[in-house]
């Protein structure tokens, strides 16, 4: 499937980033987005996001104004937004299944973004009904030790993130998205080589042992095969194969054309075990309505049943590659035969000769109406077709009734304009001067054409029943206004509905000079009305107070509720210098909840650091780390905690410290994984991007403690 992107491909330099990973084969795009997290000391993945495509929220299934990280790319990664949709998520699986209709918006999303409420990307992971992509990141055992081995580190595969696979293509290992230790969802940590208590025994390999395991297998190539072809793949097509495999073992009622629902209902069901339905996440009563396999073909939905899909696919034809590949033609007669079509306008030159190539076939409901147009006389007929009266409807196409297409009314209109009489127009556009006025009416409605034969007796004849109409109109209205000297417009209105209704549409200048002003258009701008309120709530506020000096606040807003109110919400900063000081403010002696929690922050920075993570323990880490109540303390009342602020700001490591303290386990790592005995600044720099760059005060301390390692 081709996209219509053509962009050219960090660490932010300026607007560009200096730095992108380059993507493994077949890596999910969460996963290139988080290696990038991973060296750009951002704290959480939200402000990574937020640097690379402009949206702060976690990564999600699929990704989001693309078009934002192109226009960062540094100029020498040859990364589009084609190859990321192509390689790196699993778009190209859905894509053949959806209407074409949403394509466009599907791709405009992907490469700008939108609001989450208008969303349509989201849609595509799937419902109760059939999950097309898993919750749960998943992960090959098997996988994570060969990428380990090849490229230094493992990855997520996007081929292990569907909802209903359950085992890896290549290895046939059970997917796994928990620590094998603890339990706790692995997320992004095998990246990191260690769950998120700290174990590095984090999977174990398991082969997969059940009844679907062979059909699991099955669908894997199937969607393998989608992969690889999905630019042959479209909706059209999968419509029709459906339609010629259902036919070709009778599930489709040859006199009505329709889908015999119960039949195939309950074959399906017969070659699936409830087991294989449920271990593919399909419900059993979900497949057994009236609708529901057809809808998978018929339907023109958005949102698509992935396993169903292939399921049906796998019942009808083995594999989607026979399913495809094989076209079994219906052995009942085409409708209306493959052309070409004569014509059946009888003042055609072209009369009764087959020079009609192309038809436009509808089917509704066993019917199927074709409608024929002949492009040299622009005219064109439809006709009906059933199994059994195929014959006798043949017969008939004499008598149908010949439609005129609009270029046919654009020459008519043409040639009567240049005062051509109607019967000479009639000759040109080989139809009948009966079709001529015909058309004519319908553009000049309500004009006599029987005595008219040019364009300027026509124009003159619309223009004097447009006066008489419009006098006629002006006088019922005057009548209403010489009686009614106080009435307002919708009174008018209602007493003569119809000439105000004409007038407004054919007549409003004049209208508007007659009728009463309108009361909406007597009201004073906003500004103007916002600075009448401001002035009558202050001095109706003020005169107030002046007699009520010793009043709470609570007490002021009671007897003065409209002006405290509105000053609170549209001049609030007028209204607390003229108040009285709040009480609530002083509920709390902010100096020693200040004192107490920048101890705090000494104290779990402290415990942080010397839990030695492999993140920097930037400001946002610290908070995290405290309870809700003093993480909330602390965003919503900064400005009364100072010592906390300084504390905050103070404890956080720096990059350099960060790389002083992560630098012992970046040595065994390579000691360890990839057999270095000698581990030196150079080798540092060459395998973590983030110590690129470092000044040469950083670069001696780091030798210094190599030294010691």
């Amino acid at each position: 499937m081709l996209f219509r992107f053509e962009h050219n491909g960090g660490i932010l330099l300026g607007s560009f980033l200096s730095y992108f990973p380059t993507p493994f084969p077949n890596e999910d795009f969460r996963s290139i987005f988080y290696r990038y997290h991973l060296n750009s000391f951002n704290p959480e993945i939200m402000d990574t996001n937020m640097e690379l495509v402009g949206i702060r929220n976690n990564f999600t299934f699929f990704p989001k104004s693309l078009e934002q990280l192109m226009a960062k790319l540094p100029k020498t990664k040859h990364i589009t937004i084609d190859s990321i949709i192509l390689n790196n998520t699993l778009l190209p699986v859905l894509f053949p299944f959806i209407s074409e209709r949403y394509h466009p918006k599907l791709l405009k999303e992907l490469e700008y973004g939108g609001s989450w409420e208008e969303s349509s990307l989201g849609k595509l992971a799937g419902n109760k009904y059939g999950k097309n992509m898993s919750d749960l990141i998943k992960y090959c055992p098997s996988c994570i030790k060969e990428d380990i081995e090849k490229y230094g580190c493992s990855y997520i595969h996007r081929d292990h993130q569907f909802g209903f696979i359950h085992i890896c293509n290549k290895h046939s290992d059970k997917l796994i998205t928990q620590c094998a230790e603890c339990g706790v969802p692995l997320d992004y940590s095998p990246l990191t080589e260690k769950c998120k208590n700290g174990h590095h025994n984090y999977f174990k390999q398991e082969i997969q042992n059940n009844k679907s395991g062979s059909v699991q297998k099955s669908i894997l190539r199937d969607l393998e095969y989608i992969l690889n072809n999905n630019c042959k793949i479209n909706r059209q097509l999968v419509e029709l194969r459906f339609l010629e495999h259902l036919h070709s073992k009778g599930y489709i009622n040859q006199t009505t054309n329709s889908i015999m629902s119960k039949h195939l209902i309950s074959d399906f069901k017969n070659n699936y075990s409830l087991d294989i339905l449920e271990d593919f996440g399909v419900s059993y009563n979900h497949v057994k309505q009236h609708n529901t396999l057809e809808n998978v073909f018929r339907g023109s939905k958005l949102v698509i049943n992935l396993p169903l899909t292939l399921l049906f696919i796998r019942f009808l034809a083995d594999s989607i590659e026979n399913f495809l590949q094989t076209s079994i033609p219906y052995t009942c007669e085409v409708p209306f035969g493959n052309g070409p079509w004569r014509c059946e306008n009888e003042l055609c030159p072209k009369y009764e000769q087959n020079i009609i190539i192309q038809c436009e076939r509808t089917y509704k409901a066993g019917l199927v109406k074709a409608k024929f147009s002949c492009g040299f006389c622009h005219t064109s007929y439809a006709l009906n077709w059933r199994v059994s009266e195929f014959e006798s409807t043949k017969k008939q196409t004499n008598r149908k009734k010949l439609e005129y297409q609009d270029i046919k009314m654009d020459q008519v209109l043409s040639l009567w304009e240049k005062g051509m009489p109607v019967d000479e127009i009639a000759k040109q556009a080989y139809c009948t001067p009966y079709i001529v006025k015909k058309l004519l009416k319908q553009k000049y409605k309500g004009c006599n054409l029987n005595q008219v034969n040019s364009f300027t007796e026509i124009a003159a004849s619309f223009d004097d029943k447009l006066h008489i109409t419009r006098e006629k109109h002006r006088g019922r209205l005057l009548d209403i206004l010489l009686n009614n000297e106080d009435t307002t417009r919708s009174e008018i209105r209602e007493k003569c509905r119809a000439s105000y209704t004409w007038l407004q549409q054919y007549d409003i200048q004049w209208l508007e000079n007659k009728l009463p002003v309108s009361k909406t258009t007597g009201k004073l701008n906003n500004r103007k009305s916002f600075q009448i309120n401001l002035e009558k709530y202050r001095l109706k506020l003020l005169d107030f107070l002046k007699d009520n000096k010793d009043l709470m606040r609570s007490e002021i807003r009671k007897n003065c509720k409209s002006s405290y109110d509105w000053l609170k919400k549209n001049d609030s900063a007028w209204l607390e210098r003229l108040l009285p000081p709040s009480k609530s403010i002083d509920r709390f002696d902010w100096n020693e909840i200040d004192q107490n929690l920048a101890q705090r922050v000494k104290i779990v920075s402290s415990q942080l650091i010397n839990s030695n993570p492999n993140t920097r323990v930037a400001r946002y880490s610290i908070m995290g780390a405290l309870t809700t109540r003093e993480r909330g303390r602390i965003k919503t009342y900064i400005k009364h905690l100072p010592k906390t602020d300084q504390a905050l700001n103070k404890c956080a490591e720096t990059k350099e410290q960060y790389q002083l303290r992560h630098l012992p386990a970046l040595v065994s790592q390579l000691r360890n994984h990839y057999g270095y005995t000698q581990v030196t600044v150079e080798t540092i720099m060459s395998y973590r991007k983030s110590y690129r760059g470092i000044a040469e005060e950083m670069k001696d301390s780091l030798i210094e403690k190599l030294k010691k390692l």
